[in-house]
């Protein structure tokens, strides 16, 4: 059985959504994540976007093999504004592998239909690449790290757009200078990787994964970025062992919805950090 795979399309209209329906019959691992939004929602909207994260989470909870490999692709016309876009990587930048329809198929159903169908056989093996990253070497990529909390001038470009438009020899070759420059200037203390504060994140041992639900945090947003990264599936319960070489942390971290959390107080040696930024233990009531 393939992996499954997610594909959602923002700010469809009813006869758009419907007519994206026949993509369930020509591939048999997609899940179809379509929500039909009305005139004045349709395109990269507020209420598309809040539809669309809340109807993928509803299809996630109820596949039951959430710790299995599977792909998340999410669609939608380019936008006339770099604002538009900048509101769907808020949502879905961290976690999905975003492709962009070319804007001269806005109202034009069947055409965008068969764009999205002719591309996807060619995006699965970009995705695959992503997947080997943050599967297969997760405690030595760059891809994997928890975007928030582990402060690099070498993982800003992580936070844009920088898939767009490669091949898989041009994927191949980014992903390869991107954890080259990131293994040379965050060395740290045995298999771990230091960032500009001199927090050391250690990847945990594959016993350390067990037992974590899968994906974890309670947002939407957040539930959806605890299961996949670019597009691709994160190995279940993997996370960080965040230390710090001056004992007791004294840092503010970011949980996965962003809100700040002073560790000082906590008088805390260690946290554990995932992917997408939930932290444990909870902050104490």
């Amino acid at each position: 059985m393939k992996p499954p795979h997610f594909l959602v399309f923002i700010g469809a209209g009813a006869a758009l959504a419907n007519e994206l329906s026949v993509l369930r019959s020509q591939f048999q691992d997609t899940i179809l994540v379509a929500p039909a939004v009305g005139t004045s929602e349709k395109g990269l909207t507020k209420a598309a976007l809040a539809r669309a994260l809340a109807a993928l989470v509803r299809e996630m909870k109820a596949y039951s093999r959430l710790v299995e490999p599977a792909r998340l692709t999410v669609w939608s016309y380019e936008p006339n504004q770099e604002v538009d876009f900048k509101s769907l990587w808020d949502v879905f930048g961290k976690a999905a592998w975003i492709e962009l329809i070319p804007r001269r198929l806005v109202h034009k159903d069947r055409p965008t239909r068969l764009h999205i169908q002719e591309r996807v056989p060619r995006l699965l093996p970009l995705i695959h690449l992503i997947g080997h990253s943050i599967y297969n070497e997760r405690k030595t990529s760059s891809l994997v790290l928890p975007l928030r909390n582990f402060k690099s001038k070498f993982l800003q470009p992580l936070d844009e757009f920088w898939y767009r438009d490669h091949d898989v020899d041009a994927l191949r070759r980014s992903i390869d200078a991107s954890n080259s420059r990131f293994r040379q200037h965050h060395r740290g203390v045995g298999a771990g990787h230091q960032d500009s504060r001199r927090l050391l994140f250690k990847g945990a041992r594959d016993e350390e994964c067990h037992g974590q639900a899968h994906p974890i945090g309670d947002a939407e947003r957040c539930f959806v970025e605890g299961r996949f990264r670019f597009g691709a599936a994160l190995f279940p319960g993997f996370h960080f062992d965040v230390t710090s070489n001056l004992g007791t942390l004294n840092c503010t971290l970011y949980d996965c919805q962003d809100a700040p959390r002073d560790m000082w107080p906590e008088r805390r040696q260690y946290v554990n950090i995932f992917p997408n930024d939930h932290i444990l233990p909870a902050r104490a009531q």
